[in-house]
């Protein structure tokens, strides 16, 4: 599990990522924890484009009726690619929504002990948890809105493109990493709450 403010960070550079990808003409496809790199310095790298096609070709993809195929990581595929409809910007941000919660959660948003099969099926089910917030409660609610939007299973209802979704993260950020960071000293919190006129509670 990761700090709300590591997390936001690692997103943001995903999303500059993308972004540089989506401009090259090609949708990833493959978003997943497993795909980035976090160097020392705290800069992540997307690698791995296996799954990587052109714009045009995703934006009109059709699956046939023979077309039984499904390629991607269960627990972050989109929706779409299960329907056999077509992918988009949207599509990406189900994706990074999804691997967003496993960084803030410290585990998928289906359960691990599902089969594959209904793990893939639970994504394009109507009836789903209408917010995160029992999940992330130690997340500003800010974020908890950013998931929710993210990973909601209509298209139309999520962020249709990166470059909100950069906004959006970049003024959450901004507002987490205004939180300051401190360091203090077990022994002085517990002496200072558990000093002599403070005996009676402790009987």
């Amino acid at each position: 599990m990761l700090s709300e403010r590591k997390a936001l960070h690692i997103i943001s550079q995903i999303i500059e990522a993308e972004i540089h990808i989506l401009n090259k003409g090609y949708l990833y496809r493959d978003l997943k924890p497993e795909n980035i790199i976090v160097e020392k310095n705290g800069n992540a790298k997307l690698f791995d484009y296996g799954l990587t096609i052109r714009k045009g070709q995703a934006y009109s993809l059709k699956k046939g009726a023979d077309d039984d195929d499904i390629e991607g990581s269960p627990y972050y595929i989109p929706p779409e690619r299960v329907l056999g409809t077509p992918e988009s910007e949207s599509s990406e941000i189900y994706s990074m929504g999804m691997m967003l919660f496993h960084m803030l959660k410290g585990q998928p948003y289906f359960s691990t002990k599902t089969e594959i099969e209904e793990i893939i099926r639970s994504h394009v089910r109507e009836f789903r948890s209408l917010t995160v917030a029992p999940q992330l409660k130690h997340c500003s609610a800010k974020t908890v809105r950013l998931v929710d939007k993210m990973i909601a299973r209509i298209p139309s209802l999520r962020y249709q493109n990166f470059e909100l979704l950069k906004r959006e993260v970049s003024d959450i950020l901004s507002l987490v990493s205004a939180i300051p960071t401190v360091v203090l000293k077990r022994k002085e919190i517990l002496r200072k709450s558990y000093s002599p006129e403070n005996t009676s509670e402790m009987t």
